[in-house]
């Protein structure tokens, strides 16, 4: 763990505590498991209710699933779970709590490079480049293990920072 010291405004210094890489892959894969229940529940709800039978949840990188049944489209599907975890993560890390509720039980959250609460377009942002980590065989990912202030690609260019409590 890195931190660093950055004066503020009123001349004080604040302690940046900087979270660890895996502190933060730990949060991410608690924040899927739970994606993936909420995915689970509608995906087996609105089968029972359609009567379409067995529903198959298939999970893949980043929490975004694809929903093979029946009477589904995997497409329609797979864009219907990127708009609910873009929405979790989104709404979450640009809420008051500035995280998720893994990032919560890890005691780390997210804030402008500045210390302030990201907004929502900010959060938006940082999900969607998270694709460009991930595209790029996770590497933007990894990054966080080794940049001066545990920056992943999508924290650099939505220009964020993952801070411990």
């Amino acid at each position: 763990m890195k931190s660093s010291t950055i004066p503020n405004t009123s001349l004080e210094t604040v302690e940046w505590r900087y979270a660890g890489f895996w502190m933060r892959f730990f949060a991410i894969t608690l924040d899927n498991m739970i994606l993936f229940f909420i995915v689970g529940t509608i995906c087996l709800f609105f089968g029972i209710v359609s009567g379409i039978g067995q529903v198959v949840v298939w999970p893949i990188a980043a929490g975004i699933t694809e929903w093979s049944a029946e009477y589904s489209s995997g497409s329609s599907m797979a864009f219907k779970m990127t708009l609910i975890s873009w929405l979790y993560f989104s709404l979450m890390e640009s809420s008051r709590w500035q995280a998720t509720f893994g990032k919560r039980l890890f005691g780390i959250y997210v804030t402008t490079e500045e210390g302030g609460r990201i907004s929502f377009k900010r959060a938006t942002a940082r999900y969607f480049s998270k694709y460009i980590s991930a595209f790029i065989f996770f590497v933007g990912f990894i990054m966080a293990a080794f940049t001066a202030k545990r920056q992943a690609l999508h924290d650099i260019i939505a220009e964020t920072l993952v801070l411990r409590r």
